[in-house]
């Protein structure tokens, strides 16, 4: 995340996808917490949870979010 904070201009966005089931106890969470807090960035959208590979791993899900760079 760090790096896609540095390369972004204020203003511009970063779309992410994550497996949904780790993403609460990940790292990646906890950026995405900080950045949010420190008001770095806000979020524009998130998609509701779905199958990411719906023949191949019905079981794995992922989620969608949107930030908007301050």
């Amino acid at each position: 995340m760090d790096e896609f904070m540095r390369i972004t201009r204020s203003g511009g966005h970063i779309i992410f996808n994550i497996r949904a089931e780790p993403y609460p106890e990940q790292e990646l969470k906890q950026a995405v917490d900080a950045f949010s807090e420190t008001g770095a960035w806000k979020m524009v959208d998130q998609s509701l949870i779905f199958r990411s590979y719906y023949f191949i791993e019905p079981d794995v899900t992922s989620k969608v979010y949107v930030f908007k760079v301050l």
